[in-house]
Parts: structure tokens; sequence; C-alpha cells
């Protein structure tokens, strides 16, 4: 049995999905994780939270907050140098033979003081560690994005980032490209196509879209802006459950969605084209969609479009994003497990060799 320290990102459901559906493809090691908010969710299945402050981003109004992101920071500041060192004499008394983050920012910087590496399993990395074609009208927030994240998620050893569209990394030696790790309660939902779309719009509903929706021939059922459970029309909105939205979107027609990754890898293992519609100044939201848009799966419409035609055009493709869907990798479980168990294997024997080392060292 292995001991695993896993550092994650807490500020949404993705990350703790995806550390969650690690945990359980590695059964039997035991696994110390490390986060805050939604993190805390995992002590009640069992395992054992350290809660960390979180550098999370702001969100309201369907854009990110740049001042309500950085009054965030400026609030931890303060603490951050008693909060690595609490976690490496954590670390050093726990002795993990395989320490993971999934983009949480002390987790690294603990292992680093405590002499050990730390390897990063996540998909904001694509970003600064693989080549892709940015966008266009995102340069600010590319800049913006792109320099933080070196800056403060820059400190791991190694890099395995899952995507649900082909990348080539930048330095393959130490970053590797891997298809999204899919949870368990989507795995086991059965697909089938309904007649409603599913949409799962995060920091509020646009009006144009509401309205576009309104003339569609078409239900939609709605999670993310309501806090009861109403039909109003052909719109049906809903508080989150997420057993009911997982069957929502595997009957659904197709998807629309800010561009958050989980959403997207969920949607396309399930078969379901996506139309992205990006919170403002969320740069891997529009690469994410960006992305999408060139494999083919579904559509960003650009800032400023007729949200209605673009409905009626994307209604009118479905076929085509369908079949293309069928061609592609959304499901990386195995894989990655495969080489988180080689990683530990590794740290495992290289662990054994130096205490083997130590001990002729000191026999001698």
């Amino acid at each position: 049995m292995a001991r695993i320290v896993y550092g994650v990102m807490g500020d949404s459901l993705g990350h703790v999905s995806r550390a969650r559906a690690v945990a359980e493809m590695l059964p039997g090691h035991e696994f110390l994780f490390v986060g805050g908010f939604k993190v805390s969710d995992l002590e009640q299945e069992g395992y054992r939270v350290v809660a960390v402050p979180v550098l999370g981003t702001a969100i309201g109004k369907s854009r990110v907050s740049v001042a309500g992101t950085i009054a965030g920071t400026l609030r931890i500041l303060p603490r951050l140098s008693t909060v690595i060192k609490r976690l490496a004499v954590l670390m050093d008394s726990f002795r993990p033979d395989l320490i993971l983050s999934d983009y949480e920012f002390f987790t690294p910087r603990a292992a680093r003081m405590s002499g050990m590496s730390c390897v990063s399993l996540d998909n904001q990395h694509m970003l600064t560690h693989c080549r892709v074609l940015p966008p266009s009208g995102h340069r600010i927030s590319r800049w913006m994005t792109t320099g933080v994240m070196r800056l403060l998620y820059g400190s791991s050893s190694r890099y395995l980032v899952t995507c649900f569209h082909s990348l080539e990394p930048k330095d393959p030696r130490k970053t590797e490209v891997l298809p999204p790790v899919i949870r368990k309660t989507v795995r086991e939902t059965p697909s089938s196509t309904g007649e409603h779309a599913l949409v799962y719009l995060r920091g509020g509903l646009p009006e144009g879209l509401m309205t576009a929706f309104r003339k569609m021939n078409r239900p939609f059922v709605i999670y993310g802006s309501t806090k009861r459970t109403m039909t109003v029309g052909n719109l049906t909105f809903k508080i989150h459950s997420d057993r009911e939205f997982v069957r929502d979107l595997a009957s659904s027609a197709y998807v629309v969605c800010n561009g958050g990754h989980s959403t997207i890898s969920e949607a396309l293992y399930h078969g379901k084209p996506v139309l992205c519609h990006p919170v403002r100044f969320f740069y891997e939201q529009a690469v994410n969609g960006h992305l999408l848009s060139m494999a083919g799966y579904g559509e960003m419409p650009s800032p400023g479009d007729d949200w209605e035609v673009n409905l009626r055009t994307f209604e009118a493709d479905l076929g085509r994003y369908r079949a293309r869907i069928r061609g592609g990798k959304f499901l990386g479980n195995e894989i990655v497990a495969e080489r988180l168990r080689e990683l530990i294997s590794f740290h495992v024997h290289k662990s054994r060799r130096s205490g083997a080392t130590a001990l002729r060292k000191t026999s001698s």
C-alpha cells in the first residue's frame, strides 16, 4: 500500500470530482487530501483531509471578477509561509510515496521544502505546458492567466495534463497529455438522445440567451441559475442534484455550458455536442471552447453574436458534431491510473534504494 498526498483546488466541483475518481481508481492506497472549500466533502467519504486556504477565481455576473480574485489572494498572503511550513512538517511525518497536485497552490511548495517531488495532474496546465493555438480576442486574459499560473502553479516537477483534444507538450520529458478522467456516476449512467438540451452556466444566465431559448422549439433543462426547481414555458430550472444532473446530461440532445473542462468532457463521453458560452475573462474556458470548435465537437460563438441564430445554426449541425465525437477518446481513467501506478512504483523503488544506501553508510 502506497501513501499519497493529494492537493486539490477546492473552488469548483471539477477538481474534487477528478480527485475522487483518481482515489477510486487506486484502491488499497492511503490518501491524504489537502485543500479547502469543496475538498472537505471528501472527509464525509472516509478520507483524511487537511484544510488549507484556497486561492480561487471569483466569478460574478457571467465574468471573472479580477478585483475579487486579487482581494481573495491578498487576504491569504500573510498566512502563506505558515501554511507551507505546516504542510511540510506533515509530509515529513506522513512520508508519502507520491505527491499529487490538482491545481493546488500549497502542496508543491511544501513538497519542495521537504525535498520531495510533486506531480501535477490537472487540465489547466495545457495553457502553459502544451502547444495551443490561442483564440483571438483574448490577449489580455491570456497574458494574465498564464503569468499567474507560472507564478503560483508552476512548482511541480512533472505535469500530467488531461484534455479532450489531442495536444503536443512543449517538453515531453516533463509533460504528458492524457484523455480525461471521468467520474463513476457519469460512467455508470446510460446514454440516450432525448429532446431536451442541458444548460449549465456558472455565474448567471444572460438575458439574451434566455430569450433565444424561449424562441426554440425544444425544452431546456437549466442548472446553475436558480435556488428552486420550477418550469416556465419550455424552460425548466433545477437546483443542483448530482445524480439528476448526470441523468439529464446523458439523455440530452446537446449541452450548453460555460466551457469548464469537466462538463465538456462528460458531455463528450456521452456523445453530446457542446455549445460554449465562456465566462468573460476566463481564458481557460475560452481555450476549451476554441479546442472544441477546432475538433468539430461543437461551437463557441463570438461575443456579440445573435444567440438565436447561433442556436439554430448549431442545431442544424448536430449530426456532424455527433459523427466527429464518435471518433474521439474521452475516457482516460485506466491510462491515468496505470501512469500513476508506474510513478508510485518508481518512487517506492527509489526510496528503498536511498534507504538501503543510507543503511549501508550507517553500518560502515
